[in-house]
């Protein structure tokens, strides 16, 4: 990457005034449960907002046995506490519309459509109201709020945590999704015959490292922040690809809201902001929330119609997503590993430089679409290193549901084919997506619509997006270089199809403590 030059001015994050969720990824809180707040009126919500800037987690020291809390606001929460218009049009137009708004722009743009679209949604923002649902849609969309976000290091942990926070909602009167509504929020991390999963485990016979449903090592692939402006590593990202209020890759500050120097705001001690405003915005981002349902089933019946043309059903795996199942990159490996069950988490390839034709990791992976390093098509590596730099978000999801029976051997889950597909949801299980970005439409949106969804992004074919979170078109193939030709893989009986669906999404604006408490004294205001 090119060299970092000293920044226009200094700075350094205030981690203190950070949510942890932006800074760490809770790693050791192996438990997780997201409370959706259905409601955020009433005389006390502003005594439930002073109550939590006081105990959510803050800063990027990891935290080991013990619990967290993080909140993030949707734009109609934000309506709903009292915060004026001014100031919530200075919000990213992404976030003021919702994932689901736009008369329906978003929702293409995404790839929600078909099964996807918000009509099917189990929770998120209401549809508008000239959208008229087909016979065999959901009831209406649940809008939201707010988001709670909680974590702990045991199932018996999270349960207390969840419990509180209900009792601390209901006493302040702020309205939270029951226990019986169909949201699936609990979010646990797959373990195979009861054995840890997590990097602190007994190593003997184990499945290592954090996997999701499919059975794939997850959460390799991060970007790390600058966060001062003498830390000139090229490596990192700059902070403002993440916080508002510090310069980003293109030494630009991300347009954050300002508010008046009100008692309140200058009570919430706010940074200082442009023309004697004070920045709302300030060590705060954009959470990305997607509730993705995975076809576990769908994926490995796939891979092993076409096992035989790529050697095994691992192999066929392995290039839909771009690494080995143990975390292990195919531009670095290509040969099948000893131990899919290992833990291998190399992640200094480049494409363009290691594997530019794609015979190793095709061009179309989902890793390679996902995050195209050096490999932009018509960019030099370099150039496309930088531009990369801009697109770049951070991952903090969770799974969701119990794996499916035989996790996570591809040929132990297929034979329990006949028992997943009796249930009332062929597809009971998936992934909490939740990723953290300073601009939701140049970062998040950019990447699903131009890397993922775009047809003609690598291949320029018209029937190719990502193998895994693409839209699928007509009668798409998945190419593979191979001599002498290469292989189509899609073709036989078992067609490529989505191996995902969305099932429930909306942006929420992730504030400091410090704007948490601002937003406090603001739901506690007269009127």
């Amino acid at each position: 990457m090119t060299a970092r030059r000293q920044p226009d001015f200094a700075y350094e994050v205030d981690v203190d005034d950070v949510q942890a969720i932006a800074l760490q990824a809770f790693k050791a809180l192996t438990e997780a449960q997201f409370l959706f707040v259905r409601e955020l009126r009433g005389p006390r919500v502003g005594d439930w907002l002073k109550t939590l800037a006081e105990v959510v987690a803050r800063g990027a020291a990891e935290r080991r046995d013990a619990l967290a809390v993080n909140v993030a606001f949707t734009h109609l929460g934000l309506q709903a506490i009292g915060l004026d218009a001014p100031t919530r049009k200075q919000f990213g137009v992404a976030f003021q519309q919702g994932m689901s708004g736009g008369g329906g722009h978003r929702s293409w743009e995404l790839g929600d459509v078909e099964d996807s679209a918000p009509l099917h949604w189990r929770w998120g923002n209401t549809p508008p109201p000239d959208d008229a649902p087909p016979a065999d849609a959901r009831p209406p969309s649940r809008p939201v709020h707010a988001v709670l976000l909680l974590y702990a290091g045991s199932a018996e942990a999270l349960q207390r945590l969840v419990a509180d926070q209900r009792r601390l909602a209901a006493d302040c009167g702020v309205e939270l999704y029951g226990e019986d509504v169909e949201i699936p929020m609990r979010g646990e991390w797959p373990r195979a015959d009861a054995r840890p999963t997590d990097r602190s485990g007994d190593p003997r016979g184990a499945v290592q490292g954090l996997r999701e449903h499919f059975g794939f090592v997850d959460g390799i692939s991060q970007p790390e922040f600058r966060l001062r402006a003498d830390a000139l590593d090229p490596a990192l990202v700059a902070p403002g690809e993440l916080l508002l209020g510090y310069p980003d890759e293109s030494g630009a500050r991300p347009p954050s809201p300002l508010v008046p120097a009100s008692p309140a705001a200058l009570d919430a001690r706010l940074a200082a902001g442009a023309n004697g405003m004070l920045d709302l915005g300030r060590n705060g981002t954009y959470l990305v929330f997607r509730q993705i349902a995975q076809d576990v089933h769908g994926f490995w019946e796939f891979a092993q119609a076409h096992a035989q043309e790529l050697g095994t059903i691992e192999h066929c795996a392995a290039k839909l997503i771009g690494r080995w199942r143990n975390g292990a990159p195919l531009t670095d490996t290509p040969q099948q590993p000893a131990d899919l069950n290992g833990l291998d988490e190399r992640n200094t390839f480049q494409f363009a430089t290691d594997d530019a034709a794609g015979r190793s990791c095709p061009v179309g992976a989902h890793v390679r679409r996902a995050n195209p390093r050096d490999a932009l098509p018509g960019f030099s590596p370099q150039r496309s290193l930088d531009a990369v730099q801009r697109h770049r978000i951070l991952r903090r999801g969770r799974p969701f549901g119990a794996p499916l029976s035989g996790w996570p051997d591809p040929e132990r889950m297929l034979a329990a084919a006949r028992e997943h597909l009796a249930g009332d949801d062929p597809w009971p299980r998936g992934m909490h997506f939740i990723c953290l970005n300073a601009d939701i439409e140049r970062q998040f949106e950019f990447i699903q619509r131009r890397w993922i969804n775009d047809p003609t992004f690598v291949n320029q074919r018209a029937d190719e997006v990502d193998p895994i979170l693409g839209r699928q078109r007509g009668n798409p193939t998945f190419r593979v270089p191979a001599d002498p030709t290469p292989l189509l893989l899609g073709r036989g009986t078992v067609k490529l199809r989505r191996f995902t669906r969305v099932i429930g999404g909306e942006y929420f604006f992730l504030p400091s403590q410090r704007a948490l408490r601002y937003l406090a004294a603001v739901a506690a205001a007269p009127g």
